[in-house]
């Protein structure tokens, strides 16, 4: 389930990332997004100011 998280730094909503937002060809951010997902982490991102935060699946 998707939370509603605001940036602590501009208060603009953050957005899920997932898989697919990832631009083909950098392979460190796949194989990064494939590593957080098996340990049960849920990625967001600032479309504003480009923060990202990492939270820990229950």
């Amino acid at each position: 389930m998707e939370q509603n998280i605001t940036c602590l730094r501009c208060q603009t909503p953050m957005q899920r990332v997932k898989i697919e937002t990832w631009k083909p060809g950098n392979l460190f951010l796949v194989q990064l997004q494939k590593m957080v997902d098996g340990v049960g982490v849920t990625i967001y991102h600032c479309p504003c100011c480009g923060k990202l935060e990492f939270f820990r699946k229950p």
